[in-house]
């Protein structure tokens, strides 16, 4: 009995505590509360869906239910093994926060880890036309954007905690996945001299905004 309640409580943490940083779901179950803190060199990605509209038209809206769960699904699952917090999905646009988990980052790894998730997700929009797109007149891409910055972050609610994150790099990683073209990634220029010289990535360029990554 004891066991099995255990087994509960464990289940409804997760549920609870889901997209939590762990040090934040300690401090709220230590002492009941998360004061709002400032963390350092975390990159914020963003990514939005092009020709979706496209997509729309080929598709019934049973079709593209299922379409978008498998996809957003999919995604989430690629991105769960790294220090990546989802705190956004709104329509086309989704927002995602790299260095957060940990409390303890370092500009450089940081930066790395989201070129790393973005390409990723690249490589995840590719299959996903391949299997779930193949013979349709249409496609799926997306337009990535990623920017680093301090960002605020809060928990609303202490009873079903969510997580509350501010930072003028979230407008700024959606301006440049706007400035993106589809299947492209554009990172801001402090994220491309972080990134700049390794074998992993090549880098370019791109006006005077950023750099554009592929």
């Amino acid at each position: 009995m004891e066991s099995s309640l255990r087994n509960a409580q464990e289940t409804i943490d997760v549920v609870k505590y889901s997209g939590i940083p762990s040090y934040i779901k300690k401090s709220l179950k230590d002492m009941g509360k998360f004061d709002t803190t400032i963390v350092s060199d975390v990159c914020v990605l963003v990514y939005r869906i092009a020709s979706f509209n496209e997509v729309l038209q080929k598709v019934t809206k049973k079709g593209i239910a299922a379409m978008l769960n498998h996809f957003y699904t999919g995604i989430d699952q690629l991105l769960n093994n790294y220090d990546i917090v989802r705190v956004n999905r709104c329509g086309v646009e989704s927002t995602y926060i790299i260095g957060i988990e940990s409390n303890n980052t370092n500009s450089k790894n940081t930066c790395d880890i989201a070129a790393q998730c973005a390409l990723k997700l690249k490589q995840f929009t590719g299959k996903f036309r391949s299997e779930r797109l193949q013979g349709m007149d249409c496609s799926v891409q997306l337009q990535i954007g990623i920017a680093i910055g301090d960002v605020i972050v809060g928990v609303i609610d202490k009873t079903v905690p969510t997580l509350s994150v501010f930072s003028s790099s979230i407008e700024k990683a959606s301006n440049l996945a706007k400035l993106a073209e589809p299947g492209h990634i554009v990172v801001s220029a402090e994220v491309g001299e972080a990134i700049d010289g390794s074998p992993s990535y090549q880098t370019s360029r791109l006006y005077n905004c950023g750099v554009s990554m592929a």
